[in-house]
Formats: structure tokens, C-alpha cells, sequence
């Protein structure tokens, strides 16, 4: 973003990083998810991240934040279902007993951080599909 702040977007398709139970649990276990996916070495991290990220105490949520008040005249959005299948799906694999409820819940509370900067909106769209810009049906 460094020469692009004035035209930049950041669109997240799908993404609330909500991961049950919240808790000691939901570092533990995004922690193990980046070792997984060998996210700690990537060039999109600040320095801090990936130090934080090396340590297993990087979460998708603080890094998302961190980013937003970083780069505060980039406009940062969500567009998400309000049940996103994919999500819960994923979520229940790792700790059953989230229920759509639950995470409608935990994603508002989630997006209600994020939207202490000035610089985020969130779009929450009625069902369950997972990634919505692909779909033929959304429209602008």
C-alpha cells in the first residue's frame, strides 16, 4: 500500500476470522493454522506479525486490524452471509458445537472491532453462501 493509499481497497470476500470457542483456544489454534499453512515468512506481514506469527500469537483479527489503522486512508470491506456455510463448516471441524447462531453473533461482535476504524465497512448479506463475488447474483 505504501504508494497506493489514495485508490486502494481491501475487499474481504467472506472473512470474519472467527474461529469456537473464543478464547486462550482461538490463538492456540490460529497459531497452529499458520504454522500449518506456513504463513509467518510471507512479505504481506509487517516485521511484527511475523515475529508475532513465529511465537504462535499472530490471530487473523489483530493482524486484519492492525492493517486497517496502518494504512488509514485505504478503504478496508467485508461482504459476508450472515451463516456462511463455509465458515461454520470449518469452524465445527476443529470444535463441534458452533451453531449458525453462534457465529452470526461472534462475526458481529468481531466486525463491531473492526469498525472502530474509520476506514472499514461490512456488508452482511441474507443466507449462507461462502464467497460472494463470484456469484452471478450479486450486483453493484
Amino acid at each position: 500500500f505504501e504508494d497506493r493509499h489514495a485508490s486502494a481497497v481491501v475487499y474481504a470476500d467472506s472473512f470474519a476470522g472467527i474461529l469456537y470457542p473464543p478464547g486462550p483456544a482461538l490463538a492456540d489454534m490460529q497459531g497452529r493454522i499458520n504454522a500449518m499453512w506456513k504463513v509467518c515468512n510471507q512479505a504481506f506481514l509487517s516485521r511484527e506479525a511475523q515475529v508475532a506469527c513465529s511465537a504462535g500469537q499472530l490471530t487473523w483479527q489483530g493482524n486484519f486490524a492492525e492493517t486497517m489503522q496502518k494504512y488509514p486512508h485505504v478503504g478496508f470491506a467485508s461482504v459476508s452471509s450472515k451463516v456462511d456455510w463455509v465458515q461454520v463448516s470449518f469452524n465445527t471441524f476443529f470444535f463441534p458445537g458452533l451453531t449458525a447462531q453462534v457465529y452470526y453473533r461472534d462475526s458481529t461482535l468481531q466486525y463491531k472491532v473492526y469498525a472502530r476504524n474509520d476506514n472499514f465497512r461490512v456488508y452482511f448479506l441474507n443466507g449462507c453462501q461462502h464467497l460472494q463475488l463470484p456469484v452471478p447474483t450479486l450486483h453493484t
